[in-house]
């Protein structure tokens, strides 16, 4: 979600610190997986093991794309394909209220209809890279800490991580200490191998690879 400090903060920090250097993956990370770490960013903090994107790894995540709500905003998450227990994941954050779409300058997502995804897609706020996979108890986490965010509202934006509780809940918590998690609505999943898995992944993907 959206950090309290200032961009011009931010950037001075950045500047006077060194770049922290990534730790090595995990051994059963797949190849090729690669999250970029924007050095701007707060260090990823401690977390009890049942937030999300800190609760051990048990299995991997399938593939699928889920649209949730939560605060302001409405998330697309994309779980791809892989080899590995962590998958590669894409998230797009969209305004769904017109005080985040007025921040951003940026039109509104609306929710999903009759079970099918929106129609009509605006910019979205904010998009990043994720690992994906589920915990012993089935849930499914989006580990996104420290990842290099790209969207109107990116000089401010701390990357949120989401967990899953299918087949109604959200939860999500960014690095900022002082920053509040907040529980959602899961509004739509989407299996893989459908024409809807297809035009959403690739919806994300651009998002997240063109900064759009």
């Amino acid at each position: 979600m959206r950090s309290a400090l200032p961009l011009l903060v931010a950037i001075a920090m950045a500047a006077a610190e060194p770049v922290p250097v990534p730790a090595p993956l995990p051994e059963d990370e797949e190849p090729g997986i690669e999250i970029i770490i924007d050095p701007r960013n707060a260090p990823a903090r401690p977390a009890p093991e049942d937030h999300p994107g800190v609760a051990p790894l048990a299995a991997a995540a399938e593939p699928a794309a889920y649209l949730f709500t939560w605060d302001q905003y409405r998330t697309l998450v994309v779980v791809g394909e892989g080899l590995g227990r962590r998958r590669p994941a894409w998230v797009a954050t969209y305004a769904a209220k017109r005080g985040a779409a007025v921040q951003a300058k940026v039109g509104q997502l609306a929710a999903p209809a009759d079970g099918q995804p929106p129609k009509a897609w605006p910019r979205p706020v904010i998009s990043y890279r994720a690992l994906a996979y589920a915990d012993a108890k089935g849930r499914i986490h989006l580990d996104a800490r420290r990842s290099l965010v790209a969207g109107p509202l990116a000089g401010e934006w701390i990357p949120d991580s989401f967990m899953l509780t299918l087949p109604q809940q959200v939860d999500t918590i960014d690095d900022e200490p002082n920053h509040p998690g907040h529980r959602g609505a899961i509004e739509l999943v989407v299996p893989s191998g459908t024409d809807a898995y297809r035009e959403l992944r690739q919806r994300v993907e651009v998002a997240v690879g063109g900064g759009v």
